[in-house]
């Protein structure tokens, strides 16, 4: 009997999750009528002290986290930010969910600015890592805790453009187009 359960749970635990159809990918770049400047101005005072879903926000003058290091230490990222939250989620996923329920969604973002001319900057939204929280793992690690069961996935372009959404709206750039979600 006892084989039985620990069977069942182990195959429990290993149920797998739903991804929503999402009819039209959203932009994961956007190019703004502002200065660089301004952008980074921007980016600075909406992203800083979590202001936006618990992230942290890196940047080159500021604390670095590992993933941070590597995209300030490549050339043309000078302008670059880093938005992460050391592997906690931001919220809950629009596209992935187990028995329809969302799913917690995991990712950093590293936003990477480039200078067109003196007066448009194009911003582009890469996620690092982009994963989902199905549950706790069935068994403690060595410590004794259970831990967070992540699955990595691939990456939604939904929170990508919310946050060029966020810093367009702050700029108060027109024509950007809607955001696309999945059908509920």
């Amino acid at each position: 009997m006892r084989k039985y359960i620990i069977i069942l749970l182990v195959f429990a635990s290993c149920s797998d999750f739903e991804k929503s159809k999402l009819d039209k990918r959203n932009p994961t770049e956007y190019t703004y009528t502002f200065s660089t400047e301004k952008v980074k101005t921007v980016i600075l005072d909406q992203f800083s002290n979590k202001k936006y879903r618990k992230m942290t926000l890196y940047y080159l003058n500021g604390n670095l986290y590992p993933d941070s290091v590597k995209i300030f230490n490549q050339t043309n990222n000078e302008n670059d930010f880093c938005l992460s939250t050391y592997g906690d989620p931001i919220g809950k996923s629009f596209l992935y969910s187990k028995n329809d329920i969302p799913l917690d969604y995991v990712a950093s973002f590293h936003l990477h600015l480039s200078k067109i001319d003196s007066s448009q900057t194009k911003v582009n939204v890469i996620t690092l890592k982009s994963k989902v929280i199905l549950g706790l793992e069935l068994l403690p690690n060595i410590h004794g805790v259970r831990t967070f069961d992540y699955k990595n996935v691939e990456p939604t372009t939904i929170e990508e453009y919310e946050i060029l959404l966020k810093i367009g709206k702050t700029l108060g750039q027109s024509g950007m187009p809607e955001l696309e979600l999945p059908e509920k």
